[in-house]
């Protein structure tokens, strides 16, 4: 089937004429005539950005690919969901989402900000890590400035440290916690 069938429909549907097409028969002529047919979540951008914000990867990671694809603003969902995949561990997960948004639009600039914005957060787990609070809180601030630059960071950024604490302390006990991060780093292992 052709457009112009479409059209020839659609014009004798508005006369009182044709019978409108059934969703079966719109997806059957394209692709893209499916994505009218999927409902819009427009809150979906809303709370995403707000669990990007407070670094609610876990949320963030239950966002399906097929529930965003055909959103608006899909790119920036993409994006917020692939960091989500990549602080929680999940690399082949996150590259995938990473690769979908540049396939759909996205700019270097935004892919590196949102990159930036990830190794920051990581950052300030490390330091949370070591002991180093201050550093952390400068930490979380960054990520969160880079990663969203028009928002209130002097806000949002010890909101994002309280989260990523909540994170890492279960994580962790009192007994088993390194003075510092290089306890962390194996023992250097010689080839020869």
């Amino acid at each position: 089937m052709s457009f112009g069938f479409i059209i020839k429909l659609f014009r004798g549907t508005a006369r009182g004429g044709a019978k409108p097409p059934s969703s079966t028969e719109i997806s059957s002529l394209h692709p893209i005539a499916t994505l009218s047919l999927i409902p819009l979540d427009e809150g979906l951008l809303a709370r995403a950005r707000t669990q990007w914000q407070f670094g609610d990867w876990e949320s963030l990671t239950a966002i399906e690919d097929d529930h965003f694809s055909s959103h608006p603003e899909r790119v920036k969902l993409a994006l917020m969901v692939a960091m989500a995949h990549a602080q929680l561990g999940a690399g082949n997960k996150a590259r995938t989402l990473f690769r979908k948004a540049k396939e759909w639009g996205c700019g270097d600039e935004l892919l590196g900000q949102v990159l930036i914005s990830g190794v920051h957060n990581s950052l300030g787990r490390a330091s949370t890590l070591a002991g180093h609070s201050e550093k952390a809180q400068t930490h979380f601030q960054s990520s969160v400035q880079y990663g969203m630059p028009n928002c209130d960071t002097a806000l949002i950024g010890p909101a994002r440290a309280s989260m990523q604490l909540q994170k890492i302390s279960p994580a962790r006990s009192e007994k088993s916690r390194p003075e510092s991060i290089i306890e962390f780093i194996p023992p250097h292992t010689s080839l020869e």
